[in-house]
């Protein structure tokens, strides 16, 4: 059947009733929907992509994918009542540049599936299905290009999944924040009403644009809400008006004159008034929006990665497209700060259409001017966060991973998230500070590298540095004399290495380089260890005083494979870490009586840098004073035991610090040392 309003006025816009009979479909939900035909978007000019769909709700939603397919991709999101079209100049430009491009179609637009019921259409609709459409592609390490109703709907997702952008521009949008239960506009009557006394409240507007601001961002026409642009009316004209047609409305907001197989282009997805549903309704769902955004928000507030506005200059509506609205991103986003900004000349509303190419080309400076990984706390959530590490060293001058091992450095990239680690440094300093460039200075090596000072990219990572000392006697070990020990806490692999390779950080490590000698990095986890009886060491035999101090006694341990024990030791053959367990299990029960106790073990997973040999454990132990460590050493059993320390160890370093930070997070249980006395009971 034709599907007729009453009347067919040509001439006014949008025919009201089809020349053809549509089809009317039904999904398993019961939504009506149509499907513009194919033969709509044939030799549509500068638009040759092929539309690929997905079918989202029982709704097929279309969209442009063009470009390489393994890189990651730029999308694109219109607003209303544009589609893909809009993108046709920036497309071309992106892919030359080696991008992945998807342009998206929202539901009632383009060439998607367009419900026939009005009620069928939501703010929070339109968000779900972008957060499925993103789902069903797997999309990561998106760039997000957003505009008008675009960024309504693009900003709320990446504000609310952050985890799955990598930078962000906006064109003329923003995300409204307003307070909830505030209504902003009268709602429509009879909005399925056909009002053909309604004039075009665009229709002031030349083809050509006049100058709407002067160089400071001051409104040049004051009254031009007077003349029609007025939100409510533009809202009740694109809902109700029978002259109603997105060509107008495109027309009207770019800064150049359309031809008129353009307009027929962005008309061409509504053969009649049945179509037209999505557009229509698009202006009345801003009073959906209050109290909806505010988490969002929140969440585009802490976002640090790249973000970039790229405004027109002449766009008729102060929200979104004011100074004030660009400025409120810039001042409120952190990862706006220090980018680009700019505001286009000769570009109106629909700046794509205006400066499609100059976006383009500014997008794809944007991006490859970001040549590290974003150091934000939620690197770890995301695996393939290793991928955009990885593709960004490969595109960039900076160095891989130096001298250090390869091997570990493998290990690690093949578990990029999981975590946490600890990198135990052993430091050493020069006795002058030699910086690479050759520059001259008078400072001490430890002055050099007391300029070093990660901490804010520590924390902007979410590690931290759990353990400082400088080194006060070293007991064991004479090859290399060490004089600070540092712990540092990182999350995961793929955090560390975003942080040492990316240009800021190691803009700041050229002191490190300048003032250490020789140091070695040493990849360990934490494991369980039994807790103390008494910490605080009230009751211990040689508590601290003053003038003896608790200080903690660290072994930086590389065992035998098979203990090496002399000759008539008369012991059967065992590994070098159970020799070394017999030697602590001789002087358990004197540590005990004594007040020591361990405070950490650290497995070492590999050295990273600084040595080739294979350290197996680092023990750090908490002494109550020196009187007490004496009269452990002095300790019969303990001395009995010590064959089984010489055989267990191939290398060693054994070292007495006080330290200034220790803040190790504790890895057993109270249970643990219920065991361990069990154990000492059993032993003995």
């Amino acid at each position: 059947m034709v599907i007729s309003f009453g009347c067919s006025v040509q001439d006014v816009g949008i025919p009201l009733e089809c020349e053809f009979e549509p089809e009317i479909m039904t999904t398993a939900d019961g939504v009506q929907f149509v499907r513009t035909p194919d033969e709509r978007f044939e030799n549509l000019p500068d638009f040759p992509y092929e539309a690929k769909y997905i079918e989202i709700d029982g709704l097929r939603q279309a969209y442009i994918d063009e470009g390489p397919a393994d890189a990651d991709p730029v999308l694109l999101l219109h607003g209303q009542p544009s589609w893909s079209y809009l993108y046709r100049k920036m497309i071309p430009v992106l892919v030359n540049g080696g991008q992945r491009v998807i342009a998206m179609d929202h539901i009632g637009m383009g060439r998607s599936d367009k419900p026939i019921d009005i009620e069928y259409y939501s703010y929070l609709g339109h968000i779900d299905r972008l957060e499925k459409f993103i789902e069903a592609l797997d999309l990561h390490n998106i760039t997000l290009f957003c505009q008008d109703w675009g960024s309504n709907i693009g900003l709320h997702v990446a504000g609310m999944h952050p985890e799955l952008f990598a930078r962000i521009v906006v064109g003329d949008g923003t995300l409204p924040v307003i307070p909830a239960g505030l209504q902003m506009f009268p709602p429509i009557k009879f909005p399925n009403e056909i009002n053909f006394y309604i004039d075009s409240p665009f229709s002031f507007i030349p083809p050509e644009q006049p100058p709407f601001y002067d160089e400071d961002c001051n409104l040049l026409i004051p009254g031009y809400q007077r003349l029609g642009l007025g939100f409510t009316t533009r809202t009740r004209f694109a809902m109700t008006g029978a002259s109603f047609q997105p060509a107008d409305v495109l027309e009207a907001l770019t800064y150049y004159d359309l031809s008129p197989e353009e307009e027929a282009a962005y008309n061409a997805p509504f053969p009649c008034r049945l179509y037209l549903s999505g557009p229509r309704v698009f202006p009345s769902l801003i009073n959906e929006v209050p109290g909806v955004n505010d988490e969002a928000w929140a969440g585009l507030t802490e976002f640090e990665k790249p973000f970039l506005t790229i405004w027109s200059s002449n766009d008729p509506f102060l929200s979104p497209g004011g100074c004030e609205t660009q400025d409120n991103l810039i001042n409120n986003i952190p990862g706006a700060a220090g980018q680009p900004h700019t505001r286009l000349p000769e570009a109106s509303h629909f700046l794509q259409d205006d400066q499609g190419a100059e976006i383009a080309r500014l997008m794809l400076e944007f991006i490859e001017a970001d040549p590290s990984l974003a150091l934000t706390q939620d690197l770890c959530d995301d695996p393939r966060n290793i991928t955009v590490l990885m593709n960004s060293l490969d595109n960039s001058s900076l160095p891989l991973f130096g001298s250090n091992n390869e091997e570990l450095v493998q290990s690690m990239l093949a578990a990029p998230t999981e975590g946490p680690f600890y990198m135990f440094n052993l430091i050493r300093y020069r006795e002058k500070a030699e910086y690479p460039d050759g520059r001259e200075t008078c400072l001490t090596g430890r002055e050099a590298y007391a300029l070093y000072t990660p901490f804010e990219f520590l924390a902007a990572i979410g590690a931290q540095q759990v353990y400082y000392a400088e080194v006060d006697n070293q007991i064991d070990g004479d090859d290399i004399i060490w004089e600070t020990i540092e712990i540092v806490e990182y999350p995961c692999p793929l955090a560390f290495f975003a942080m040492i390779t990316n240009p800021e950080y190691q803009a700041l490590a050229i002191h490190k380089e300048a003032g250490v000698e020789k140091t070695i990095a040493i990849v360990t986890d934490l494991v369980p260890i039994p807790a103390p009886a008494d910490p605080d060491q009230s009751e211990a035999a040689f508590p601290p005083t003053v003038e003896d101090p608790a200080f903690d006694l660290i072994h930086v341990m590389d065992f035998h494979d098979i203990a090496q024990y002399e000759p008539d030791a008369n012991e059967p053959e065992r590994t070098g870490i159970e020799a070394w367990e017999m030697y602590q299990k001789s002087g358990r029960g004197a540590s005990m009586d004594l007040g020591h106790y361990p405070t950490a073990v650290l497995e070492v997973q590999g050295v990273f840098t600084g040595d080739d040999r294979s350290w197996d454990q680092i023990q750090m132990v908490h002494m109550s004073s020196m009187a007490g460590f004496k009269a452990l050493l002095d300790d019969e059993t303990r001395q009995e035991g010590r064959y089984h320390r010489y055989a267990a160890l191939q290398h060693n370093y054994s070292m007495i610090t006080f330290p200034t930070v220790t803040q190790i997070p504790y890895a057993g249980c109270w249970l643990d040392y219920i065991l361990w006395i069990l154990q000492y009971i059993n032993d003995n």
